[in-house]
């Protein structure tokens, strides 16, 4: 009886498998309208959009799944948005389900890209930006997966507020009274920035090279972080590493203080000046100034 059954089932399973190919293929987008992301890459490019902006004006931007860039440019008066839908599909319908939509609210320009379906972004579907904006804009951008650049903004009154989900952030040629850059899995780097700085990364590295920081509060939970240029501390603020190297190389004022504690890893500090030493904590005293706390879970602080 047994020999007789395992047949019969495999049968049936083979006419299930074939009906449901026969009602998939015969869909209006075929197999396409079931798995969204097999395909070869599509690209399109959507109209270029600008916004008339002044002083005070503030770039709004997110981006669910694709790269994002921002650049500044000395003199212009409007923001100007291209951007590309990239879908992976047999067909262009799939273009439908990668929406783009860039607004004019006041003094705000709000740009939002998102996918339909929760699985959208897994097949590499995404809607890449560039935007150029008059040099004195703020901005609060938003990426959840892809690069995210921004470069050339000279305002020293703007804040800028800068978070990735997942990807590479870079910051470059930058002015600001303010920045707060988070990133949840990628490398973070800040080059010829001067500012107020915020910065906190889950896992990668984290660099702010050639800059000129007020370091109000940097936190990496896995990853390396280095700091070189010149510090200008006009309050408290700490480095706070869970587990990577610190390397911090910063002409500072004399009379800036640290205070050093580490779990499991050396502490080096080169610089001349009294402090208590024990191999797991230094505290170094220049007076009565401004303390930055430095901690580390495990990893090398090294302070040159």
């Amino acid at each position: 009886m047994r020999k007789v059954m395992v047949p019969v089932l495999v049968l049936l399973l083979v006419a299930e498998i074939t009906a449901a190919v026969v009602i998939v293929a015969t869909q209006p987008e075929g197999f396409n309208a079931v798995f969204g992301g097999l395909g070869p890459e599509r690209r399109q490019e959507l109209p270029v959009q600008t916004f008339a902006v002044s002083q005070g004006a503030v770039l709004v931007v997110d981006d669910e799944n694709g790269k994002v860039e921002v650049i500044g440019t000395p003199g212009a008066t409007q923001v100007t948005i291209k951007a590309t839908k990239v879908i992976h599909s047999f067909s262009d319908k799939g273009f439908d389900k990668v929406k783009f939509e860039a607004t004019q609210n006041g003094s705000q320009v709000i740009v939002n890209a998102k996918q339909d379906g929760d699985l959208a972004g897994l097949f590499g579907n995404r809607v890449d930006v560039e935007i150029s904006v008059p040099d004195y804009m703020a901005t609060n951008i938003s990426a959840g997966n892809g690069e995210l650049s921004v470069r050339d903004l000279a305002n020293s009154e703007a804040r800028h507020r800068i978070n990735s989900n997942n990807g590479s952030i870079r910051l470059n040629d930058l002015k600001a009274a303010y920045i707060n850059v988070t990133n949840g899995n990628g490398s973070t780097r800040l080059e010829n920035v001067t500012t107020s700085l915020r910065a906190e990364n889950g896992n990668g590295s984290l660099r702010a090279l050639n800059s000129t920081l007020n370091i109000e509060r940097v936190k990496s939970n896995n990853g390396t972080v280095e700091l070189t240029g010149q510090l200008q501390q006009v309050a408290d603020g700490s480095i706070e590493l869970g587990n990577g190297s610190l390397k911090l190389q910063l002409a500072q004022s004399d009379n800036v203080r640290f205070d050093i504690t580490t779990g499991n890893g050396s502490i080096n500090y080169h610089k001349s000046s009294s402090f208590l030493n024990r191999s797991d904590h230094h505290v170094v005293t220049n007076g009565s100034g401004p303390l930055i706390r430095v901690t580390s879970g495990n990893g090398s602080v090294t302070i040159d």
